[in-house]
């Protein structure tokens, strides 16, 4: 199965998360990827903080996953699911919709423990997240 790994997931991964870390380290590292929108997103974290450490953890995170282009297809796929969403009142992030669009364009397996997307319509989601 392959999996496109959700912001969220990487910053539990980054934190140390049981489950997470176990899922990814027993994976296939061609398996894992990261979409163009997660780094954005990560970076975004990073430098908000101002964090020397935290960015040397995502720019090391970058390096050792395949990040995925964000490209027109996706692009489409997440203006559809922003549209449909809106149509029936829910809201969601530009950023989540173009995570879910790739997700769904490239038939990844979205890793995440946000229940935002749970509302996508034929988008396979499973969340690593430790419980506890």
């Amino acid at each position: 199965m392959k999996f496109l790994l959700d912001t969220n997931t990487v910053s539990y991964y980054m934190r140390g998360d049981e489950g997470v870390s176990k899922k990814i380290h027993q994976s296939n590292p061609d398996d894992i990827a990261i979409s163009s929108v997660t780094v954005m997103e990560l970076v975004f974290g990073a430098y908000k903080r101002d964090s020397k450490k935290i960015t040397e953890m995502v720019n090391a995170f970058i390096e050792e996953v395949n990040v995925l282009p964000f490209k027109i297809e996706a692009a489409r796929q997440a203006g559809i699911i922003r549209a449909q969403l809106s149509a029936n009142g829910i809201a969601l992030s530009f950023p989540d919709s173009q995570i879910a669009g790739q997700a769904k364009v490239l038939k990844r397996t979205l890793v995440t423990s946000d229940h935002d997307f749970d509302t996508i319509p034929k988008l396979k989601t499973i969340c690593w997240r430790s419980r506890g």
